[in-house]
């Protein structure tokens, strides 16, 4: 819900930004995907 919020401001102003915020979001989501995924693995 947060995220769409904050989508929905960026598009009004600026829609390379929200392009941009939304690639960035992406891009850390899965890198923290990926980072847990390694700790289980580590774990086990």
């Amino acid at each position: 819900m947060f995220l769409n919020v904050l989508v929905f401001l960026f598009l009004g102003k600026n829609p390379g930004m929200t392009y941009i915020a939304i690639c960035t979001f992406t891009f850390v989501y899965l890198s923290m995907n990926v980072m847990n995924l390694r700790t289980n693995v580590v774990k086990k």
